[in-house]
């Protein structure tokens, strides 16, 4: 009996040890993470944004990156002025991340990472442009050459994919959606043919960043190449 209340004396003093000895590794990490995101004051690095910086840097190695904070304000602002916050050339280098959904998808004609015919397809598209859905249908009809069984327009009707869908699949909330860290990593990504050209003298483009104050900077040829993204003629001008 003497025996076991030594044991378990010595048990709740190692877990305890244990529970303070991790408590403080948490707080080194957290410090070490404040030290390299260096994030505005009140904010937490969460699970979201650790996600993102990892895709992007230590998986992808993405070394054209910059990363930016933003103000709470910053989706209140005009697009001239969230552009001068990010240093970006034009306006038209401010991009978002929509997640499309093919409402006519059919699971007996879908294959598992077929490109060719997703029911989810992220488009990261300019704020100055919208998505149209006829284009990404004809865009995605495309990609299946008639000769490989391309499929007739009955199988696609696309839409903006709803909130909590997108929240799901992607794993990050509203205004913090990026390509890259993404929980269903099966999803194709696009970029708008028209977007490559306009930005042909400024080939860069600024994105959600896993976080609703964190921005991603990107080079548009790195973005191609690490996200493996089909270029499409996807979208047309926002009307004034």
């Amino acid at each position: 009996a003497v025996r076991y209340q030594v044991n378990r004396k010595n048990n709740i003093q190692m877990a305890c040890d244990t529970s303070a000895l991790l408590q403080d590794l948490q707080k080194r990490i957290t410090l070490l993470q404040r030290r390299i995101h260096c994030p505005p004051d009140g904010i937490e690095i969460d699970e979201q944004l650790r996600r993102a910086r990892y895709s992007v840097e230590a998986y992808l190695h993405c070394y054209s990156a910059k990363w930016k904070w933003v103000p709470p304000e910053y989706y209140s602002l005009t697009l001239p002025h969230r552009a001068k916050l990010l240093n970006a050339l034009k306006i038209q280098q401010l991009c978002k991340s929509v997640l499309m959904e093919n409402k006519q998808f059919k699971f007996a004609v879908g294959k598992a990472n077929d490109r060719t015919y997703s029911r989810y397809y992220l488009v990261v598209v300019q704020y100055t442009s919208v998505i149209s859905n006829k284009k990404l249908e004809l865009a995605i009809r495309k990609l299946r050459k008639v000769s490989e069984g391309r499929l007739p327009t009955n199988c696609f009707e696309f839409s903006v994919a709803k909130e909590e869908d997108s929240e799901r699949l992607t794993g990050f909330k509203h205004n913090a959606v990026t390509p890259f860290g993404l929980l269903d990593d099966s999803i194709p990504i696009i970029i708008p043919s028209s977007l490559v050209e306009e930005l042909a003298d400024a080939p860069f483009i600024w994105m959600g960043g896993g976080h609703v104050r964190s921005k991603l900077g990107l080079s548009i040829n790195e973005f191609i190449e690490k996200t493996n993204a089909i270029v499409a003629d996807v979208s047309e001008l926002r009307p004034e």
